[in-house]
């Protein structure tokens, strides 16, 4: 499996290595929806309180 981030940095795991590649892919996700929560809201798209 390789993981690309940013489309700059790509690392190459063994099969062992597969479990923490799919983790880690988890947090980016996870990271990227709450910076865009937070985009949105700094933008007023979004009432504070609310989730999207």
């Amino acid at each position: 499996m390789t993981l690309k981030v940013s489309g700059v940095v790509s690392l190459s795991f063994s099969r062992r290595g597969n479990a923490l590649a799919l983790q880690i892919e988890q947090w980016v996700r996870q990271v990227n929806a709450t910076l865009a929560e937070q985009n949105r809201r700094a933008l007023g798209m979004i009432p504070r309180g609310s989730r999207a």
